[in-house]
């Protein structure tokens, strides 16, 4: 049995899937909303970064020229287009990134799980704070967050 919780959100970007991925991940300091709700140290946060590939990092930079921060997560899964996760290192909480194609774009879905009796300690922030103008879509983009959930139990 399992009492995992998860949190949920969804945006719509007028970007193929690949444009999309290369967005959300190199372009993050360009869209992640500064301020200190969403920081750790906000009063030294200078980028936010997000290392390439499986076992690169997310991280809060305090100095440009070291590179001296803070590690919010190693990479799981690097697929540019499809599919990118986390593992925070600040607590339990598991991040699912899809990007899916649609009509007009793409749907980037976010998915945060913390397992059963693992703990939130700021790792479900990039549910919150993915911005409908995230890197380079347009003004006509969707941000849909849905309630946290619940997953259901397993057999």
């Amino acid at each position: 049995m399992s009492d995992s919780r998860s949190r949920s959100s969804e945006v719509e970007v007028s970007v193929d899937p690949a444009t999309a991925f290369t967005a959300f991940t190199d372009e993050l300091d360009l869209w992640w909303v500064r301020g200190p709700i969403n920081s750790y140290d906000a009063g030294r946060l200078v980028e936010m970064r997000c290392e390439p590939g499986i076992g690169g990092r997310l991280l809060e930079v305090y100095d440009k020229t070291t590179g001296e921060g803070l590690e919010l997560a190693r990479i799981t899964a690097w697929e540019p287009g499809k599919r990118l996760c986390w593992q925070s290192s600040l607590d339990d909480v598991r991040i699912d990134v899809r990007f899916d194609r649609t009509e007009t774009g793409t749907l980037v879905r976010l998915q945060a799980t913390i397992p059963e009796g693992g703990s939130d300690k700021g790792g479900t922030a990039f549910i919150r704070v993915t911005p409908a103008g995230s890197g380079r879509g347009s003004p006509d983009e969707t941000r849909r967050p849905t309630s946290s959930t619940t997953l259901p139990a397993s057999v």
